[in-house]
């Protein structure tokens, strides 16, 4: 789970460069979804018995992934995305696909827990993923309003991540720990 704790910091914790075009993230989303990617594989090598929706979750990181380096390349080379509805569109299918593929880690986080009788805090991550893509969603929300909102709603996201990503790490330490016990 260590490279889905890291690649989570990648993803969830956005610190932009403001550029003409947009902004550019200082941590790139898309090494964050490649990260994750390897670190689902590894459980899945770890854990044979996880379901089909942990496993869509590494094709909607996939995704993700692409849409991160698309964001990327169009704001490097100056393109733009179009009005606010379509960036506001663009925000919402993100969202709505950041939600699915952290739901179906969580999801194969709990399979692990119910079958391997292990506490590892699935429903407690599972509460944090909510809260943070409330959040996010509420961020996409104010970009009609403009202005300092905007500014104050990234703030929010901010701090929401961070307790998302600590969250998940004292999961991936019940995870590791769990393991460790179960070799020793």
């Amino acid at each position: 789970m260590t490279w889905i704790l890291v690649g989570a910091v990648f993803a969830v914790l956005n610190f932009n460069i403001p550029v003409s075009s947009g902004a550019i993230g200082v941590l790139p989303d898309t090494a964050g979804y490649i990260l994750m990617i390897a670190g689902m594989l590894s459980m899945e090598r770890r854990t044979d018995y996880l379901t089909g929706f942990f496993r869509k979750s590494k094709g909607i990181a996939v995704l993700l992934a692409l849409m991160g380096a698309w964001d990327y390349l169009r704001t490097y080379m100056g393109w733009s995305m179009g009005g606010r509805e379509i960036m506001i569109l663009w925000g919402t299918a993100q969202v709505f696909l950041v939600y699915s593929c952290w739901q179906g880690i969580i999801f194969g986080i709990a399979e692990i827990q119910k079958r391997e009788n292990a506490e590892l805090k699935a429903r407690a991550l599972l509460k944090s993923l909510s809260i943070m893509v409330l959040v996010k969603a509420l961020g996409i929300v104010m970009l009609t309003f403009g202005g300092m909102i905007i500014y104050i709603c990234a703030v929010v996201e901010i701090i929401v991540g961070l307790g998302f990503v600590i969250q998940v790490f004292y999961t991936k330490r019940r995870y590791d720990r769990f393991y460790k016990e179960q070799q020793g």
